[in-house]
């Protein structure tokens, strides 16, 4: 398939392969696009802006429409006891499972901080594993000893970059200490 305009965006490789499905179901020849990236590594699926179905130029309004007329079905939907949800209840469902959310910017300067330490955190487990991981410790640091107020998620953030550092650099000074007495 060459020229392909994207009909869908989502969030987890399931749902594209549903729309997929659906629109190879109708006759619609789709593709979908970074669902392997996504399905293996989670963790880039907003720096990729989510998985893509893809169909060619011509089918576009068709494949469209089609995905229109058929909302999203997950699991606990089909749970017959449950009473219906309203109208407003299904679109919501169906425009916050067909977008991928835009990360939401710090409120606070501590926010912030606490991003860049979970951050470097993070990015130190695949990139230069003791340096960044330092990096995050030192920043870590100077947020406790800043007092700066934080929210809930930032509060999370926090404690897990704690965790993943503290265990890195365990593991490096091992690593160095082993080489050393070698």
């Amino acid at each position: 398939m060459s020229e392909l305009v994207t009909v869908g965006v989502f969030a987890t490789p399931e749902e594209a392969h549903l729309c997929r499905n659906r629109l190879e179901a109708e006759g619609i020849e789709a593709q979908l696009m970074d669902a392997e990236t996504v399905g293996m590594a989670w963790i880039y699926g907003n720096a990729l802006g989510g998985i893509k179905v893809q169909v060619r130029p011509q089918q576009m309004e068709e494949a469209r429409r089609i995905l229109e007329l058929h909302e999203p079905v997950s699991p606990e939907d089909m749970d017959i006891e449950e009473t219906p949800l309203s109208d407003e209840c299904w679109e919501e469902d169906r425009l916050q499972s067909s977008h991928v959310e835009e990360p939401t910017e710090p409120q606070s300067p501590g926010d912030a901080a606490a991003q860049r330490a979970f951050r470097a955190a993070i990015f130190g487990m695949i990139a230069l594993p003791p340096l960044l991981h330092l990096y995050s410790l030192y920043l870590l640091v100077r947020l406790d000893f800043s007092e700066l107020p934080l929210g809930p998620r930032a509060a999370r953030r926090v404690r897990i970059a704690w965790v993943i550092d503290v265990v890195f650099i365990s593991l490096a000074m091992l690593f160095f200490a082993r080489l050393w007495y070698r």
